[in-house]
């Protein structure tokens, strides 16, 4: 699994305890857990539904917010 800069002390502490961090690459990315360890699970049928590949990261470029100004605060 890469390591994650954005947590270099929980990686630290995984790395002095023998421990390894699984960080999803994707949304939805899913494991399953039994006596012989971790295992990564199909979820591309869940994945599809929202527009994400399968397997890698992502989602790709986002357009525009089609909702965009209608959300904000208007301090009124």
């Amino acid at each position: 699994m890469p390591e994650y800069p954005k947590v270099p002390r929980l990686t630290d502490y995984l790395k002095s305890a023998n421990a390894v961090a699984y960080n999803p690459v994707n949304y939805f990315d899913a494991w399953s857990l039994s006596k012989d360890g971790f295992k990564s699970q199909d979820n591309a049928d869940v994945k599809a539904v929202y527009g994400l590949p399968a397997t890698g990261p992502g989602p790709g470029k986002q357009g525009p917010n089609p909702r965009a100004g209608q959300l904000e605060c208007t301090g009124a």
